[in-house]
């Protein structure tokens, strides 16, 4: 409650630079959905699918592991994991992601 009332909710187009941000530092290979929002007053839920390409198991670890910590009002819903064919080190990714906004 603390981190909403602090103002670290995010409306739709913050969420997506905010992550958009995060992967890029991360040097990820992505792409990333336009949010869709689901609005249930006194609450808007913003949800972005991430896909990453050719990464491995270190590099999700610490980008999710950096997602936690700088926006705590987002929330992991589904990660799905494939092993690349041609080389099984590298991973793709597919992340849902949903954060919370208070809506004014």
């Amino acid at each position: 409650v603390e981190n909403i009332k602090g103002g670290r909710s995010m409306d739709s187009a913050q969420f997506a630079a905010a992550l958009d941000a995060l992967v890029r530092r991360h040097r990820f290979t992505f792409r990333l959905d336009a949010p869709s929002t689901e609005r249930r007053p006194p609450v808007a839920i913003h949800t972005i699918t991430l896909s990453l390409e050719k990464a491995d198991i270190g590099s999700i670890v610490a980008m999710v592991s950096e997602l936690r910590t700088t926006m705590p009002l987002v929330n992991v819903e589904q990660l799905t994991i494939n092993a690349d064919r041609r080389n099984p080190a590298q991973l793709d990714a597919r992340l849902r992601l949903s954060a919370l906004e208070i809506l004014p």
